[in-house]
């Protein structure tokens, strides 16, 4: 296997990104919308869902390494909807980003 004990570079994302998202998302997670919510939830399942599967087949247990493989078709849909929702009901300060008003 080219890539031995990657499932550990994928925690290490994760706590980078706890870190990187500590002071605008984690901080505030009472004000938080529900979309940021949303795209939290997905995002982190997604990374979490990375490590999985590179442990299961790291540990040689293809047939889990294949279940957690499937669970991104429903996993990757979820979330490009959150990150799609995020600007859309976040209101005019990330709505700049997808048009060529400004505002």
């Amino acid at each position: 296997m080219p890539y031995r004990n990657a499932w550990v570079y994928c925690l290490a994302m994760i706590a980078m990104t706890l870190l990187a998202f500590w002071p605008g998302y984690f901080s505030r997670l009472g004000t938080a919308k529900i979309a940021w919510h949303i795209h939290a939830v997905t995002a982190t399942a997604w990374m979490l869902l990375l490590a999985a599967q590179s442990w299961s087949i790291d540990r040689g247990e293809r047939a889990r390494h294949r279940s957690l493989g499937l669970a991104i078709f429903i996993l990757v849909p979820m979330f490009m909807v959150g990150a799609l929702i995020c600007p859309l009901l976040s209101g005019p300060k990330l709505m700049i980003f997808w048009t060529t008003k400004e505002i």
